[in-house]
Formats: C-alpha cells, structure tokens, sequence
C-alpha cells in the first residue's frame, strides 16, 4: 500500500515538473517572440525615419536647384532686357516723334483753315471748332501709337488728353485772332509746343 502510495506521488510529481518545464519553456519562448517582435518594430520605425528624412532631403535639394535655376533665370532675363531697352526706347522714340511731327503740321493746317472757313467773329463756336479738330487729332494718334507697348503699356496711355488738348488749342486760337498772320510765328509757337509735348511724352517713359 505504502508503495503504491509512493508511485502516485511520484508519478504526481514528475508531472508538475513537467508542467512547470513546459510553462518556462513557453514563458521563454513567448520572451523571446516578444524581444524579437519589438527589435523589428525598432527596425522598422528606424528604416522608415530614414525614407522620410531621405524624401525631404531629396525634396529640399530639389527646391534648391529650381530657386538657383529661376535665379539664374532671372538674371538672364534682366541682362537682355538691360541690352534691349535702349534700343526698344530709341524706336518707341522715332516712332511717336513721327507721329508728333506730323500734328504739328496737321495743326499749322487748322490755323489756316480756321481762319478761312469760319466765322471767327463767333469766337465760342470757333473756340469748340478748334478743339474738336485737336481732341481728334489726339485720338488719332494715340490710334497709330497702340500698337507699340512699352513697360507693358500701350504707348496710347501716354498721351495726356486734357493737358495736351489745352495747350494746343490756346496756341491755335491764338494764332486764329492774330492782329498780324505770320507763318514763321506759327510754326515756331506750333513747334514749341509739339517740342514740350514730346519731352512731356518721353519723361513718362523713363
């Protein structure tokens, strides 16, 4: 009985050895499983940090070299422009000194025509006559100057209506109620006043 007794205790106790060997075991392995499972994570978060910091590495660089290029650019296009200016002014120049040249004619002309086809007694009607001839005459130009552009704008925008109109018109009507007519007096009033129009014009495009 007493041997009997003794084998079931001992069986008993092989078999809590055993169960205790097999839960370290499984304790270990689980560790271990563990360890491994946080040492890829850290190489994982690791690996990924590196993408990104080689991503924005890249991307600054990239923006880097597009900042140099418009830089680059930049001074390129100002260098050109520094050579082409000059020469673009000296046309914009030649071309509104024709047109000028050629108001100043035109309005020796409305003197004369004024002064034979009107009744200049009525001076009112001949005051709106003569402004009416030179409002046109102005819109015609500013029609031949549109075309050309400088500083990004029609060379029309520098015409000065009310100004321009106002001086011309005093200096037609002037000559109009003249006691004496004299041409060299005309044209030399007239070209003074084309010749402060033109300066006028030229100041506002440097």
């Amino acid at each position: 009985m007493s041997t009997i007794l003794m084998g079931e205790m001992v069986e008993n106790g092989t078999k809590v050895a055993k169960s205790i060997n097999d839960l370290g075991m499984s304790i270990v392995a689980s560790a271990f499983f563990l360890v491994l499972a946080a040492a890829m994570m850290i190489a994982c978060f690791r690996w990924f940090k590196t993408l990104i910091d080689n991503m924005f590495t890249k991307q600054a660089e990239t923006q880097k070299q597009i900042v140099d290029a418009l830089t680059r650019n930049s001074e390129l296009l100002a260098d050109i422009a520094d050579e082409v200016k000059p020469t673009q002014l000296a046309r914009i120049k030649s071309i509104s000194k024709t047109n000028f040249d050629l108001d100043f004619f035109e309005m020796c002309e409305a003197v004369h025509e004024v002064k034979e086809q009107n009744h200049i007694s009525d001076r009112p009607a001949t005051e709106r006559k003569v402004r009416r001839l030179v409002r046109n005459m102005l819109t015609e130009t500013a029609s031949n100057l549109d075309f050309f552009h400088y500083k990004g704008r029609s060379l029309s925008e520098y015409i000065k209506y009310d100004e321009w109109e106002n001086e011309i018109a005093t200096a037609v009507l002037k000559e109009v109620y003249a006691e004496t007519f004299k041409e060299e007096r005309l044209k030399g009033n007239m070209e003074v006043i084309f010749k402060e129009i033109k300066n006028d014009f030229y100041k506002q495009l440097v």
